[in-house]
Parts: structure tokens; C-alpha cells; sequence
């Protein structure tokens, strides 16, 4: 299953390459096309993430090449930064760990029903060649229906033939319907569709159970499928053969499961699950706005605040995993679950329905790892990139929270930004002292009656101590740190004592120029918004800075011609993995675009300890 999306991806110029080398990956089976310190990037990785995750030129082939590298080179610091976050011993931490875990439940249940489930159904010659010929027909058909298996084989035992079944009267409180319908091979309800296609001319079926109703047929005619019947012969058979597979592995699913699950029961409490219930009615009902509605992260606050008591509580339990109230509704929100109109009072059917599914899966997963699935080589290939991709991640993280931005930084970006924007000024009278008893001493002096100006004039060591202390008016972001200190107090206010490299400050604020008036929150919001903003790029600047010092001391090498000879799709597209016993999945990780360490020189200092 995939959809069409297009991507923006910024380029850069095509570095020097090093000639190609027969290189192959670890395992000896798959060339690679790149190393990245002690990793190195199969064709088969690359093609697998180039081409299952959207692009934007690579419809277009004079872009196809540079958007190729450009990908190659994102990939390779993606690498970097897994092993970085190895050697910090960041795949210890539980938010890695957890996500891995479950990553590895999904593909390893996903495993077991290749193993269970598709390994084990066969499609036979014989129901291809049935299939074939039935699916280039299309039946038209008389029905009726009844609400009741009584009242469909008391009218059944009335009507022996077709004629009979044309004229035959229905009495109205048996709630018949009679109507007509196309039957179609490989769309239809499989219990009507194997009946309809098995009828004569004058043949009327038994009774048949299918969805909510018995049904009892009466082929009218059988006519040429417009669609099918044209399919040339091999994809006609092809589809033959899907479809027939996708129904047999359905059943033998419903058989697996229920074999499996019989004596593995999971449970919820019934007072808990009630009042979870109708919390989240309540919440739906509250917030609710047609056609449909999700549950947000707002809303599952609010689900929380209602069940106050209970959030700790267990609400589902499913062999050896459980999850708490409040587990449950975040899982709600990340799933997705949503309402739609009639189904707002319906909540408590749907939520059952829900965590059923969850259980279920839940229960089959652990069956899977029981079994060694999990460590099977297709679950351990599929897991690697994603152990990169979140690995990468969390070295982002540790790096974004290290990273800080000063109050000046914020007003010389502002500046920078804004023409407009003017930066405060200010004017101090600045007691600064050499060691911390001078400073005791000129505080003992005021507390004796001595005025702020006369303690700076007798005890500071600053030149300008003999005019009192009083400074000229400087922008917030010169002197640090007494600027920035300063654009945060009130005119008169005192600030310190504090030190630094010089000494020791203590300082009062005398005048404030070009500053916001009080109370100005369109200016807090545009800091705000700087702050943000320079934050995001610091961040940025500094996981490319971080990115260039690993490529520089694990190295890195691109084997160009193989690069060049690898074959790649121009369709841009989105892949899902759709998962055995439901659900679905991304089938690769994106690879975000990081280009810019290639373009900096490795700082000395450290970026991450």
C-alpha cells in the first residue's frame, strides 16, 4: 500500500568523490555503497529507504543523480550520529528501549503469521483455473432476504423452483426483502459468491448465512465481466492467485488465532473499563464536531482529570503486559481513535472493540518472541535502520538540551532580524570590588546610613567609581552580564551581588531607553518568537558542528560508480508495511536531509561531552 507524496530536499554542490571499490556488506551477500565509520550502507539499504519514502526530483533525471548523493549523505550522518549515541550508551535509556521493543513485537508477530499463517496456505491448479473462469463472469441475482434463519427455511421448504420463487408471496411479518444484485468474483461476501456461482437457470440455493441475514438465490443471467474478462491472461491470474491466497490466509488467520488465544484470555475491569468509558463519552460529547473527531492530546487530558483516581489503576491485562489507565489513553491518542456520528454514544462498544484488538495482538507478539522470532535474521535486518533512525534521534535530543541561547543573543538576533527593532539601553551606577569581604565592607557601610553613591565613590575599583559609578547609556547586549541583567529590571531596581573573571558587581538600574513600555505583550511575544527561533538554529548549527567532528574521527567514504550504476525507481512514494494479525507500519525510516557538515570546518572543542 503506498501514496504519492513530494518531499522538498535542499542540494548542495557534488564534494569529491573516491573511486569505486568491490566492496560488500558485512554479512558478505549485498554490495555496499558507503561507509560511515564502522557501518557501512548496502544498495540494498539505500534502494529500500531512497526509494519508499518521498522525493521531490526524482521524476525528473537530470536532479536524480545529485538527489541520490544528497540522500547517500544524509544516511551516512544519520549513521554517525547512532554510533555516537552507542558510545554515550544511549541505546540503554528506556525511551530507546521502549520503542525498540515494540518495534520488535510488531515485526515479530508479523513473522509468525508467515510462518502460521501464509507459509501454510497453498492455492491449488485446480482453484486457479476455477477462479479464472468465474471471474470472468458476472452474475445478476435475485434475492431474498430475511432477518431470521426460521423464517428463510420455512419460505425455503415453500419454493422448490425458480418460477416458484418469482411468484411466491411473502408474508409481510416474516420481514423479507427481495431484491436483485451484481455478484462479482473476488468482491462478493465468499459464502454468496461460492452459492450464486455454483446455481443453473432454474436453481434456487439454500439458505445462506452472510453478515446479519440468510439469503436465499436465483441466478437471472451470467454475463461477460467487462474488466476482468479483458485482463490480459498472466495479470488476470495473477489477481486470480491474490485473491485466493488473501481469502485462505484469512481463514486459516481466524483458525490460527482462535486455536492460540482460546486458553490465553486477557481481562479489563468492568467498573474501570466503565468509568473509562464513559469519560471519554463524555469528552467526545463535550468537543465533538462532524463529521468525525479524533482523540487529542487536550481532550485525553481531560479524560485524565475525570479519572483522577484511577489513572495508575490496570485496565487491560494481557499475558504478561498490562497497561494503566493512563497508558491506555495515550495509546488511545497515538492510535488515532476517533468517533463519528452516531458512534459518539457508542464509545463503550468501540472502546471494547479496541482494546480487544490490542490484547490480542498484544498476546500473538508474545507468542512470537516465545517462539525466537524476534531474533530471526528478516525481524533483526528490518530492525537495524530503525535502531539507527531513533539512535540518531536521541543524539539530536541530548544535543538540542545542551544547547542554550542569552538574553543577549536574543536582542542581537532581534536586531539582526528587524530593522525596526531598536535595542535597549540602559544606564547603571556599578559597585564592582576585587574580592567578596570589600563587598561585605561597603554593604556594612550602607546598612551604617552611607548612601549607594557614596559606597561605590569609597569602595569600588572601577574607573568611572569617582563620577559615582554611573555609566553611559550602552546597549543590553554589551558589558556581560550586567546588560542582559539589567533590560529585566525596573528603573531604581538592584541587582547582585555577582561575580565574574573581574570581580564582584553589585548595581542599580538608573535609566532604561528604547525600552518596550510595561506591560507590551506584542514585544514579549516577538522575544519569544526570536527566542524560539535562534534556539531552533543554535540546535541545528550545533548537530552539524557535532556531525562533521565524528565524520572527521570515524571517517567516512562514498564509492561514487556504484552510485552512479545503482538502479532506482523515479516514483516517489510512501510505503506502509501491512502487519500480519492487523495493523500496519511504516515500512522504512525517513532519512531527514543533512547535508551542511559537509560544508564546516570540525570545531576543537567538544559539542557533547
Amino acid at each position: 500500500m503506498s501514496v504519492i507524496l513530494r518531499r522538498t530536499i535542499p542540494l548542495c554542490a557534488i564534494l569529491m568523490l573516491i573511486p569505486l571499490l568491490s566492496l560488500r556488506a558485512q554479512d558478505g551477500s549485498d554490495p555496499v555503497i558507503a561507509r560511515a565509520g564502522d557501518t557501512f550502507i548496502s544498495e540494498r539499504e539505500f534502494l529500500e529507504r531512497f526509494e519508499l519514502t518521498p522525493g521531490l526530483y526524482r521524476h525528473r533525471k537530470p536532479q536524480l543523480e545529485q538527489e541520490k548523493l544528497t540522500f547517500l549523505y544524509s544516511m551516512i550522518a544519520e549513521k554517525l550520529l547512532a554510533q555516537e549515541a552507542r558510545v554515550r550508551g544511549l541505546d540503554t535509556v528506556g525511551t530507546y528501549r521502549t520503542a525498540i521493543a515494540d518495534l520488535t513485537k510488531l515485526l515479530a508477530r508479523d513473522a509468525l503469521y508467515r510462518t502460521e499463517v501464509r507459509q501454510k496456505v497453498e492455492v491449488t491448479p485446480a482453484e486457479i483455473s476455477l477462479g479464472i473462469r468465474r471471474a470472468r463472469q458476472q452474475l445478476l441475482v435475485s434475492y431474498l432476504y430475511f432477518p431470521d434463519e426460521a423464517s428463510a427455511r420455512f419460505v425455503r421448504s415453500q419454493v422448490r423452483t425458480g418460477k416458484e420463487f418469482d411468484f411466491h408471496r411473502i408474508d409481510a411479518s416474516l420481514q423479507a426483502l427481495r431484491d436483485t444484485a451484481t455478484v462479482i468474483w473476488g468482491d462478493a461476501d465468499t459464502t454468496i459468491e461460492a452459492a450464486a456461482y455454483r446455481l443453473g437457470p432454474d436453481d434456487l440455493s439454500p439458505v445462506i448465512r452472510a453478515g446479519e441475514g440468510w439469503y436465499i438465490l436465483r441466478i437471472r443471467r451470467a454475463e461477460r465481466n467487462p474488466v476482468l474478462a479483458d485482463m490480459p491472461p498472466q495479470t488476470l491470474r495473477e489477481r486470480v492467485v491474490t485473491r485466493i491466497r488473501m481469502r485462505k490466509e484469512r481463514v486459516r488467520e481466524e483458525t490460527f488465532a482462535q486455536e492460540l488465544l482460546h486458553d490465553r484470555p486477557s481481562s479489563s475491569p468492568p467498573a474501570l473499563f466503565r468509568a473509562v468509558a464513559e469519560a471519554l463519552s463524555a469528552v467526545f460529547k463535550r468537543h465533538y464536531a462532524p463529521p468525525s473527531m479524533s482523540l487529542s492530546v487536550e481532550m485525553s487530558g481531560e479524560v485524565l482529570d475525570r479519572l483522577a483516581g484511577n489513572f495508575g489503576d490496570t485496565l487491560i491485562v494481557a499475558g504478561n503486559t498490562s497497561w494503566t489507565v493512563a497508558e491506555a489513553v495515550s495509546r488511545l491518542v497515538t492510535r488515532g481513535f476517533s468517533v463519528s456520528g452516531d458512534s459518539v454514544r457508542g464509545v463503550a462498544s468501540r472502546l471494547y472493540t479496541v482494546f480487544r484488538e490490542w490484547a490480542e495482538q498484544e498476546l500473538l507478539a508474545q507468542e512470537a518472541i516465545a517462539r525466537g522470532l524476534d531474533q530471526s535474521p528478516d525481524v533483526q535486518a528490518r530492525l537495524m535502520p530503525w535502531r539507527d533512525h531513533y539512535l540518531a534521534g536521541m543524539t539530536e535530543r541530548r544535543i538540542h538540551e545542551q544547547t542554550r541561547i542569552t538574553d543577549a543573543e536574543v536582542f542581537a538576533h532581534l536586531h539582526s532580524t528587524d530593522t525596526s527593532f531598536s535595542l535597549p539601553q540602559v544606564q547603571l551606577r556599578v559597585l564592582q570590588t576585587t574580592t567578596v569581604r570589600e563587598m561585605q565592607d561597603a554593604f556594612q557601610f550602607m546598612e551604617q546610613g552611607g548612601s549607594f553613591e557614596d559606597a561605590v565613590r569609597k569602595f569600588s575599583v572601577d574607573p568611572e567609581a569617582q563620577h559615582g559609578g554611573t555609566t553611559p547609556f550602552f546597549a543590553v547586549t554589551e558589558r556581560p552580564p550586567l546588560g542582559v541583567i539589567a533590560a529585566r529590571l525596573d528603573t531604581g531596581q538592584f541587582y547582585g551581588p555577582l561575580r565574574d573573571s573581574s570581580g564582584y558587581f553589585y548595581f542599580q538600574l538608573l535609566h532604561k531607553r528604547n525600552a518596550p513600555p510595561a506591560g507590551d505583550t506584542s514585544y514579549a511575544g516577538r522575544f519569544a518568537r526570536a527566542s524560539q527561533e535562534l534556539l531552533q538554529m543554535k540546535q541545528r548549527r550545533a548537530v552539524t558542528l557535532f556531525t562533521a567532528q565524528s565524520a572527521a574521527v570515524r571517517g567516512f567514504d562514498i564509492y561514487s560508480e556504484r552510485l552512479k550504476m545503482l538502479k532506482v525507481t523515479l516514483m516517489p512514494m510512501l510505503a506502509y508495511r501491512l502487519l500480519g494479525f492487523g495493523g500496519r507500519m511504516f515500512e522504512v525510516p525517513f532519512v531527514s536531509p543533512k547535508l551542511e557538515w559537509l560544508d564546516v570546518e570540525p570545531p576543537k572543542e567538544k559539542i557533547l561531552p
